[in-house]
């Protein structure tokens, strides 16, 4: 059986920090948890509110950059939609990419 986690394990040399996103809160004192230094982030925090997606400055840049600037409009509509701490605009980072 996979275990999604097995890439976490003590010792793994490719691997020196992870980000888990879309998780039920893991316990963080375990004895069957080989998991350590866990910090628990919610969306409501402002620690990380800009680095899971593109700011809208940030997307609009990409879109000057790429010769798309009469699009902002149709980008902040479709893609606008994330909120992050006290960050309200930002932008799927895939989504603006494709586009």
């Amino acid at each position: 059986m996979f275990d999604g986690l097995s890439i976490l394990e003590r010792g793994n040399p490719y691997l020196e920090r992870a980000i888990m996103t879309g998780i039920t809160r893991v316990s963080k004192e375990s004895i069957f948890s080989d998991l350590n230094n866990l910090e628990v982030v919610a969306v409501s925090a402002k620690k990380y509110q800009t680095v899971f997606g593109f700011t809208e400055e940030e997307a609009f840049k990409a879109l000057e950059e790429s010769a798309l600037e009469s699009k902002k409009a149709d980008v902040k509509r479709w893609y606008d939609g994330f909120c992050f701490g006290e960050c309200g605009s930002i932008y799927h980072p895939w989504s603006v990419t494709k586009f």
